[in-house]
């Protein structure tokens, strides 16, 4: 059903800033700044991986491959608003779904449900036919579970401590400190897959 849900458009601030790494790395030099900048994206797109939450506000978007037949939670909340929901007919032309009369939605918090009134006929062209834009994530940090951004600073910690990824038989890559898991898991959303 869901072939992906990505963020299109990447929050416009971090739910720690550089000073507040910084200070949490106890490191009072520049020469590192961009670094820390990267890894703090790093370790919040990590955290949303985990937890299956929008940590901060983006813009996201869910590629179906078919109508579902029941009630359908977007992934990645908290949702604050299903954008535009399209679709490609059977001739391959892109149509725009319309709230209240094709799909109803509800956005409850962290999740958000859509029902399907209307399931036309889609595309045999492309393998993603459906596509849900929408809004998810906390307006302001404040919003934000404090284990969540404890967490984050741990990553960030454990990023800028362990540059190189660990190697695990052939495959090389970041391993996740499992008290940071533990935290994360608390937080994880069980809407969408």
């Amino acid at each position: 059903m869901i072939l992906s849900d990505k963020a299109t458009a990447a929050p416009s601030t971090e739910p720690v800033t550089l000073a507040e790494a910084k200070a949490y790395l106890r490191v009072d030099f520049s020469d590192d700044d961009s670094l820390i900048t990267e890894i703090i994206k790093s370790a919040r797109r990590r955290a949303e991986d985990v937890t299956n939450r929008s940590i901060i506000t983006q813009t996201r978007r869910a590629v179906l491959s078919e109508f579902p037949a029941s009630d359908f939670y977007l992934p990645s909340g908290p949702v604050t608003e299903i954008t535009s929901i399209q679709y490609f007919d059977t001739d391959n032309q892109e149509q725009t779904l319309t709230e209240g009369t094709d799909y109803l939605e509800e956005l409850d918090g962290d999740t958000a449900l859509i029902r399907f009134l209307e399931r036309p006929s889609l595309s045999e062209n492309k393998i993603g036919p459906i596509r849900i834009s929408y809004s998810a994530g906390h307006a302001t940090v404040a919003e934000i579970s404090p284990n969540i951004i404890t967490a984050i600073k741990m990553l960030i910690a454990h990023y800028y401590d362990n540059r190189n990824p660990v190697v695990a038989g052939s495959e090389a890559r970041h391993e996740v400190p499992e008290t940071v898991k533990a935290i994360l898991n608390r937080n994880h959303s069980i809407a969408g897959f």
